[in-house]
């Protein structure tokens, strides 16, 4: 493995126990065994690394969705996803990592929240229109609109994930489950609705 994969992997682990604020680049060099000198040669600060790691792990999540989709009709997804939200019990807590990127790395946060809303709108435009073309979704929908509205209201809810304190977070998730069942109603076909029974 390369000097640079190295250094993202162990930051990856490090972050991900104690967060970016607690985590130093000594730390990261004690953990793989290499000099600060080393270190400075893949990254010039701890900002560049942080980026860098957000960007990785964004495409990671991208590739990782696209392999649990590949083949799958839009109306196997929308069921897989109905499934895990009416199975849910636990509201997962507000991640650290975010805490720490919003608090002290404000920059390097926004940016990220921008190509998380990104990627998801094109994501949303490539199952939307597939969906579209299946006869899930209603004939008439407005894709880019669609897209914009739920990629915006997506980049809403991941601000305000570091804003809700967590005996509040059931809320967030009970306005999840609203938004998602508003989302069907109004984007499905008739038959759809009806094989789903939303009608």
């Amino acid at each position: 493995m390369e000097t640079k994969t190295c250094i993202l992997a162990a930051a990856s682990e490090l972050i991900s126990k104690a967060g970016i604020k607690s985590i130093s680049i000594d730390d990261i060099c004690r953990q793989i065994g290499i000099s600060k000198k080393t270190f400075y040669v893949h990254f010039e600060t701890k900002d560049s690394l942080v980026e860098a790691l957000l960007k990785r792990k964004l495409e990671r999540e991208k590739v990782e969705i696209e392999q649990r989709l590949a083949g799958k009709s839009i109306k196997q997804m929308m069921l897989g996803v109905l499934q895990i939200v009416q199975q849910t019990q636990d509201v997962r807590k507000t991640p650290h990592i975010l805490y720490d990127l919003e608090k002290y790395y404000p920059q390097i946060y926004h940016a990220h929240l921008i190509d998380i809303r990104n990627a998801t709108f094109h994501f949303l435009e490539k199952y939307l229109q597939q969906g579209k073309d299946e006869g899930f979704f209603r004939h008439d929908l407005d894709i880019e609109k669609t897209c914009r509205i739920l990629s915006f209201m997506h980049h809403q809810l991941m601000e305000s994930m570091t804003q809700v304190a967590e005996d509040k977070q059931k809320f967030v998730f009970n306005d999840i489950k609203y938004g998602l069942d508003i989302f069907m109603r109004g984007t499905l076909s008739k038959q759809s609705l009806e094989e789903l029974k939303l009608n």
